[in-house]
């Protein structure tokens, strides 16, 4: 008995990749040529952002975006590849605020995002795109709230002593919360809340008074945890070094278009500015005459770009937890066994394994 495959591959055949390239270049070579209807953004045009088969349409009017997504759909109906309307949304900006304005594909009409927001690429968008919806979102999805629990809340519920939890917390949430808070901005206030709230919970795995200063937990001789503050900062940080060596002309506009836009902030701030110099600091670092990496690809650029700047970023908040535990009359005390603990066996590891007392006890 005979199969004949007439159209497309089998699932995982290393042969997809090499026929999808050249077909959907097709709808591309198409929507380029609408640049003209496109949103403006600083000096460049900008009328879609290609991820995989995942297609974001920028139009700067409504007619044309109905008329672009009627000749798109029957070009990919053509090449046998199908727009999905359920899975389409959209977000129509109408003097600065966010409109209900009807949408169709074929004769199936596309929801807006107004009254809930849309997860694209890993990210929420959301029709104000205020930072405390944003705030929101991810406090629900690291905490958790009343209606449904979060990694951490799970991790607080499991029958598990409170030592194990903490490590947890190093082996998998640090890492599990890291695209999360790298595709979304949230002002450092919300930010700075919602780190704290984390804390609380590793202030009571480890046996910690709630008025207990944190340092031991975050400084890189302590518990060496990493705050989700500081992750965040990391993230946008190699975000933002990613784009300034390897991304293309759009990527970097719409950097740039960022940067600027939060630079006239007086309040509300991302984080976004601050990494943003960073990064072009410590690039201008790697650049210089005396650096031996000036013939260095530019993703060899990259990697070591965001290696010092998350290097840069944890040293930063070990001397503030050192300058602030030095005021302490007695909680500051344990900065003075760094230096002991560099010629001692590393008591990390081992203070997981022993007693529920001398956990609480190394802590407090």
């Amino acid at each position: 008995m005979a199969v004949f495959l007439n159209v497309g591959t089998f699932q995982g055949d290393t042969l997809s990749v090499a026929i999808f390239l050249p077909v959907i270049n097709l709808p591309l070579e198409y929507l380029r040529s609408e640049a003209a209807h496109g949103y403006t953004l600083k000096d460049k045009t900008h009328v879609t952002f290609a991820f995989a088969d995942d297609l974001a349409l920028t139009i700067s009017r409504s007619r044309s975006l109905q008329r672009i997504l009627n000749t798109l759909d029957r070009n990919l109906r053509s090449i046998h590849l199908y727009l999905k309307p359920k899975k389409c949304k959209t977000l129509s900006i109408c003097g600065g605020s966010a409109k209900d304005v009807a949408f169709c594909i074929g004769s199936h009409p596309m929801d807006n995002i107004i009254k809930t927001p849309f997860k694209f690429l890993g990210g929420y968008v959301t029709a104000r795109g205020s930072a405390g919806q944003v705030a929101d979102i991810l406090r629900e999805s690291i905490i958790g709230s009343k209606e449904k629990n979060g990694i951490i809340m799970n991790i607080d519920e499991s029958p598990i002593r409170g030592e194990y939890k903490c490590e947890i917390y190093r082996v998998y949430v640090q890492g599990a919360i890291k695209y999360l808070l790298s595709v979304h901005d949230t002002t450092r206030s919300h930010l700075q809340k919602l780190s704290s709230s984390v804390t609380q919970y590793l202030k009571k795995w480890a046996g910690m008074k709630r008025s207990a200063n944190s340092g031991i937990l975050y400084h890189s001789q302590g518990l060496g945890l990493i705050s989700v503050e500081q992750i965040y900062l990391q993230q946008h940080a190699t975000v933002i070094a990613s784009a300034v060596t390897i991304g293309d002309a759009s990527v970097q506009n719409a950097l740039q278009a960022k940067v600027e836009r939060e630079g006239t902030f007086t309040r509300k701030r991302t984080g976004n500015l601050e990494c943003h110099t960073l990064v072009k600091d410590t690039l201008t670092s790697l650049s210089s005459p005396n650096s031996n990496d000036n013939q260095a690809t530019p993703h060899h650029t990259k990697d070591k770009l965001c290696r010092r700047v998350k290097a840069h970023i944890r040293q930063t908040e070990d001397n503030k937890i050192e300058e602030h535990c030095r005021s302490l009359s007695v909680q500051g005390n344990w900065v003075e066994l760094i230096e002991l603990e560099q010629s001692d066996t590393k008591w990390r590891s081992s203070l997981c394994n022993s007693p529920r007392g001398v956990f609480e006890f190394a802590l407090s």
